[in-house]
């Protein structure tokens, strides 16, 4: 949802000024913001968590797609999906990053019109 052209919020969420490695207390529905999939990949040697961005209604918006990954060995990496020189985050974009064989918590913030969002919070 749009509150006064100012950027997304749902509901009583406000975003944070705060930079993405601050986890927000709320999430932004994601149909609202960016689409992205995540999946953790079935490896026997090691397996990977790959975030890829799929668009969305706000892609002109969008400077950041920031990951955070607290993997169950105590281990949390951080990685951002690439830019294009020009700033934009083209659709089919993703990240890889180093997963373990238990659960592993995946936190996908995003960067719109200066403000971040939580989209996703999930366990794989």
């Amino acid at each position: 949802m749009q509150n006064g052209g100012e950027g997304p919020t749902s509901g009583n969420q406000t975003p944070s000024e705060s930079p993405p490695s601050t986890f927000l207390e709320r999430t932004v529905p994601i149909e609202d913001i960016v689409q992205v999939n995540m999946q953790k990949t079935v490896d026997p040697l090691q397996p990977d968590i790959v975030v890829s961005y799929r668009g969305g209604p706000y892609q002109m918006h969008l400077s950041l797609i920031s990951i955070t990954v607290s993997r169950s060995d105590g281990i949390t990496i951080r990685r951002e999906i690439p830019t294009q020189a020009n700033g934009m985050i083209i659709p089919s974009q993703s990240a890889t990053i180093q997963g373990t064989w238990g659960r592993d918590r995946v936190e996908v913030s995003v960067l719109i019109d200066g403000k971040y969002y939580k989209i996703r919070d999930l366990s794989l």
